[in-house]
């Protein structure tokens, strides 16, 4: 990796900040003051100082954001805001999300750069489970976790894989999907004659959502965080 690109992704500066500071002499490698933006380093193996404080290097970002209502899910989006409005560092890595919800969905949503990570989230071939909480008005059918169970057909036709659904009261619940198809938590709800008034994921896999977020707040995975999902 060159000098120029290291300082970018571990000072969050901006490209003509970086270069200033390599050529205004601030930045040593192994000791040694370097002043050329090209210089290639060993970003795991040599050491950067920004005068004297030692850059750490990640490889990978990996963020959970409890996401806020009225944002859309996209990288870049022309007309709408989307979550990365509330995501105020690692402006110079590829962020992308892993999944998506939609504009009025609040929760659990993963972000990171590691492109692996977000295939075995996101193949179907891995059945990652997808936790929700809802609110919903409509009466609670009593042969609707059997529904669920034997796989709720959309209004389009089209079948879900088996789903669970458990009652909290009589206008709450918990509902389980391994799929993501387009408003699939509304439909399915929709199907058996509930219409979803608030939704949020609260669990991936393993992983719940950190109650201690606030909505629009994220945080950095932990290691032990990770290591769960890539099982």
């Amino acid at each position: 990796m060159k000098l120029l690109k290291y300082l970018e992704i571990t000072t969050d500066k901006p490209k003509n900040v970086c270069l200033k500071l390599i050529k205004d002499k601030h930045i040593k490698v192994n000791g040694i003051i370097i002043t050329k933006e090209k210089t290639v380093i060993k970003e795991q193996n040599d050491e950067i100082l920004l005068d004297d404080e030692l850059l750490i290097y990640e490889e990978y970002i990996y963020l959970m954001m409890n996401k806020r209502s009225g944002l859309v899910c996209a990288t870049n989006d022309n007309f709408q805001k989307t979550v990365f409005e509330d995501i105020k560092e690692f402006k110079n890595r590829e962020l992308r999300l892993v999944g998506r919800l939609d504009k009025d969905t609040e929760g659990l949503l993963l972000i990171t750069d590691d492109g692996n990570f977000i295939h075995h989230l996101t193949s179907p071939k891995h059945d990652i489970v997808k936790k929700y909480y809802v609110e919903f008005s409509g009466k609670y059918l009593d042969n609707v976790e059997d529904c669920f169970i034997k796989g709720i057909v959309l209004d389009d036709g089209e079948k879900c894989l088996p789903a669970s659904i458990e009652k909290i009261d009589d206008n709450k619940c918990y509902i389980n999907i391994q799929e993501g198809k387009f408003h699939q938590v509304k439909r399915m709800c929709a199907a058996c004659g509930m219409k979803v008034e608030y939704l949020k994921r609260v669990k991936i896999g393993d992983l719940l959502l950190d109650e201690n977020l606030e909505v629009g707040d994220y945080r950095k995975l932990t290691k032990d965080e990770i290591l769960m999902l890539k099982k």
